[in-house]
C-alpha cells in the first residue's frame, strides 16, 4: 500500500501485475458524489491523471446486480471489465468498496458492498460470475477491501445483528462485537467461500468513521455528515 498525491488528489495505491488499484480519500474535500457540481470534472481529472481511455461506474442501488462494462452507465453494484486502460469503480461513504483482480485472465471487478450487498454476498457472487463466465480460478484472484465504516464504529440494531448472525456463512464467526458489525470480516468469509486464499485478501484498514482522528487521513462518512457527506471513489484499471 502506498499513499500518492496528484492534481490535488490523495489516494491509496496498490499495484499487482497489470492492475492498479486506487482508493481516493477526501483530501482537499475531493467529492465523487454523482449529484455534486464537481462530479464530471473530477471524473475527467481521473481519466487524465492516469491516461485512461474511459472511466466506468454504475448507478448504485444497494442490490446484487453485476454488470460487464460496455461503456454505458447501468444500475447495479458490481462492474467487471477485461479492457485495458479502462477504469471501473464504485462510490462509497461508509459502505465497503471491494476490488477483485484475476491476474491470469486480466479481469477485474469493482464492487459496492453496503450491509445489504454484504448480506446478499455480492462479493461471492461477483467472483462466481468471474469463474463461470470468464474461467477465473480462485488461486489467481486477489481481493482489496477499501475504506469503510469498520467494526470500531459501525453500531447496528438488534434486527440487523440477528439477520447476520443467523446466516449460515456468518453464524460461527464473531462478526458482531458489542453491537458493532464487521463488514470486512463478512466479505473476507465470502471470498474464502469462493476459494480465494486468505493471504490474497488485502485490507487498507481505514475507517470512514474515525480515520481522520486516528490516522490523519480524511474520508467521507454519510453516518457522520448525513446529506452533507461527499463520496469516495475506488477504482481499478489494467495497463496494456
Amino acid at each position: 500500500m502506498k499513499i500518492d498525491y496528484m492534481d490535488g488528489f490523495q489516494y491509496i495505491k496498490f499495484v499487482q501485475g497489470k492492475a492498479n488499484i486506487i482508493f481516493f480519500t477526501a483530501y482537499n474535500d475531493a467529492d465523487f458524489n454523482m449529484i455534486s457540481d464537481n462530479f464530471t470534472n473530477n471524473i475527467n481529472k481521473v481519466q487524465e491523471m492516469f491516461g485512461l481511455r474511459d472511466v466506468g461506474y454504475s448507478k448504485q442501488v444497494h442490490g446484487d446486480v453485476i454488470n460487464i462494462y460496455d461503456g454505458s452507465v447501468k444500475c447495479g453494484d458490481a462492474i467487471l471489465t477485461k479492457e485495458k486502460r479502462v477504469a471501473i469503480g464504485v462510490f462509497t461513504a461508509d459502505c465497503v468498496p471491494v476490488i477483485i483482480y484475476d491476474a491470469a485472465r486480466d479481469l477485474c471487478a469493482a464492487v459496492h458492498s453496503g450491509w445489504k450487498g454484504t448480506y446478499s454476498q455480492i462479493s461471492y457472487s461477483t467472483i462466481n460470475k468471474m469463474m463461470q463466465e470468464f474461467g477465473s480460478k480462485a488461486e489467481d484472484i486477489s481481493v482489496y477491501i477499501g475504506p469503510h465504516m469498520r467494526c470500531c464504529c459501525y453500531e447496528v440494531g438488534q434486527e440487523l445483528m440477528d439477520k447476520f448472525t443467523s446466516d449460515d456463512l456468518y453464524k460461527s464467526d464473531e462478526i458482531v462485537v458489542d453491537r458493532r458489525l464487521n463488514l470486512a470480516k463478512c466479505i473476507e468469509l465470502q471470498c474464502i467461500k469462493s476459494g480465494v486464499s486468505k493471504d490474497k485478501i488485502y485490507d487498507v484498514n481505514l475507517c470512514t468513521g474515525c480515520s481522520e482522528r486516528t490516522s490523519g487521513i480524511k474520508l467521507h462518512s454519510f453516518r457522520t455528515r448525513k446529506d452533507q457527506s461527499g463520496r469516495l471513489f475506488s477504482l481499478v484499471y489494467m495497463e496494456e
